[in-house]
């Protein structure tokens, strides 16, 4: 029998050999264009157009050597996808700045070390809970080891795979995060 990772790596290989190659750079720029959109629509299952996003402030807060804002990202009306963003408290002006998930939402990311070395090292960190993590996990949808089963299935049901809408929330928060005055828009990580 072949492995999952075996038979998609042939898969990948016949499905080149029959792909034309660009012989000039606009085929390659009108290529990738319809790879671009073909990706968000096949596999992410489209992302909402004419779609305002909003953010509501929460709080700031100050820890021992951190200051912290919170905030609530709306990147389609009536999805609330919570925020948090950390800097060093002696850190000012428009610092580089880093958007990290995990699965397990925020208290995770902002818990991880690479949360704590970014800080440390200057940094700006955003966590968020993308949908379906975090505080806008369901409670008990975990099904065996898959702690977003409801709503990956839920999803794909609606046509917009989980997927999509947590790269729709990172686009949103990054939009967010380019619009402040704090955030140095050339320095973006994700």
């Amino acid at each position: 029998f072949t492995l999952m990772p075996a038979f998609v790596h042939e898969q990948a290989k016949k499905k080149l050999a029959r792909a034309p190659r660009p012989d000039h750079r606009e085929r390659w720029e009108a290529e990738a264009l319809m790879m671009k959109t073909r990706l968000e629509q096949r596999i992410f299952g489209g992302f909402p157009r004419g779609v305002d996003w909003k953010v509501e402030p929460a709080e700031k807060s100050e820890g021992q050597d951190t200051r912290e804002e919170t905030f609530i990202l709306y990147p389609e009306p009536g999805m609330p996808v919570p925020g948090v963003l950390v800097r060093g408290k002696d850190r000012q002006g428009p610092l580089p700045t880093a958007v990290l998930v995990d699965p397990a939402g925020k208290d995770a990311v902002l818990e991880s070390h690479l949360a704590h070395e970014l800080v440390g090292a200057g940094w700006q960190v955003l966590a968020i809970d993308l949908r379906a993590t975090g505080e806008t996990a369901l409670k008990s949808e975990t099904v065996r080891d898959a702690i977003d089963h409801n709503s990956t299935e839920w999803a794909i049901w609606m046509g917009r795979p989980l997927l999509g809408q947590w790269c729709w929330d990172v686009m949103r928060a990054i939009d967010y995060l380019v619009t402040r005055d704090d955030v140095d828009a050339r320095n973006l990580a994700l």
